[in-house]
């Protein structure tokens, strides 16, 4: 683990790894998952890969409702490894309406655009992050599910659908992560 001042520092920059994000929440009771998206690194996220995606959920995850983080990162490398990808975004979803998207809308920039001010904070943070640097951008591959290590004993949906929202806010607090 790390002492206050870093985990200050790293929430603050946003720059918790992969290993910190599940440090952190293993000691809290939750359980994460790294689970691929099939989405490229170029940002194609077609109706093929979201399907694989959802399949992948639902078969060999057994997840209907979930929380997920998803990453960045600031590496050169295609596929960087996990202490090169930081957590930025905490959300919940479902696995057959997923809202799981790396684009960028058009109008993104302009200050009129407040529809979906919310949501679009993480991606003016990168886009922000980009014009420093083109090494800053979406980490496609893979996301990490969230859930509380006796999740699987919920059976109601209702139920499974308001801890995923608690889960979404505790974490995306705890690390100051923006939310979905």
């Amino acid at each position: 683990m790390f002492d206050y001042e870093i985990f200050l520092n790293k929430r603050k920059n946003k720059q918790f790894s992969v290993q910190d994000v599940k440090c952190v929440l293993d000691k809290l009771g939750y359980e994460t998952r790294l689970v691929e998206t099939y989405c490229k690194p170029n940002n194609d996220w077609s109706g093929g890969t979201t399907k694989k995606f959802k399949n992948k959920l639902l078969d060999e995850v057994g997840m209907t409702y979930f929380a997920y983080i998803k990453f960045y990162t600031y590496s050169i490398k295609i596929y960087p490894t996990d202490d090169e990808i930081y957590a930025l975004v905490a959300g919940k979803t479902n696995s057959w309406n997923d809202d799981i998207h790396f684009k960028y809308e058009n109008g993104l920039e302009e200050s009129k655009n407040v529809v979906f001010e919310r949501s679009n904070k993480a991606k003016k943070w990168l886009v922000a992050k980009q014009r420093e640097d083109k090494n800053y951008r979406w980490y496609h591959e893979k996301v990490l599910i969230v859930q509380l290590k006796d999740d699987d004993k919920i059976t109601k949906d209702k139920t499974k659908e308001n801890l995923v929202f608690s889960i979404e806010d505790d974490i995306g607090g705890l690390l100051g992560l923006f939310r979905s």
